[in-house]
C-alpha cells in the first residue's frame, strides 16, 4: 500500500511539472539556424544541432540529464554544459518550444530571453 501511494504521489508531481521524457521530441530534432542565412553557410557559428539528448552550438555542447515534457508543448531540461575551450561543466537550465512550423525557441538558463532559431533544409 504505501508503495502504491508515493508511485501515486510521484506520477502526480509529474503532471504538475511536466511528464518525464527518454529524449527530445522528434519535430524539434535536426539542424537549426541563428537565421536562414546560418543555414546557407557551412560551419557558420550560428547553427545549432539538436539531437536526443544534446545540444549542439558552435562553442558549446549541453547534455541533457533530465528532460519533461510541459503542457504547453515546450521541453525544459536540465543539462550540464562545456564551453570550447573549458575543462570544468556547468549546470544549466534549458528550454525548447516550437513555436511555428519552422521556428524553435531555445532559451538556455533562467534569465535567458531566449531565441528562435529557424530550422534548416536537408
Amino acid at each position: 500500500m504505501r508503495r502504491r501511494i508515493s508511485t501515486l504521489c510521484i506520477a502526480g508531481a509529474l503532471l504538475l511539472i511536466g511528464a518525464a521524457a527518454q529524449t527530445v521530441p522528434s519535430p524539434m530534432l535536426g539542424m537549426w539556424g541563428w537565421e536562414t542565412a546560418s543555414c546557407a553557410r557551412p560551419g557558420d557559428d550560428g547553427r545549432l544541432t539538436v539531437k536526443a539528448r544534446s545540444l549542439e552550438f558552435y562553442a558549446s555542447l549541453f547534455e541533457l540529464q533530465t528532460i519533461a515534457l510541459q503542457p504547453d508543448g515546450s521541453v525544459r531540461a536540465d543539462a550540464t554544459y562545456r564551453e570550447e575551450g573549458e575543462e570544468k561543466s556547468s549546470r544549466a537550465e534549458i528550454r525548447l518550444k516550437i513555436i511555428s512550423p519552422g521556428n524553435l525557441m531555445v532559451q538556455t538558463g533562467s534569465l535567458d530571453e531566449g531565441h528562435v532559431y529557424v530550422r534548416c533544409g536537408s
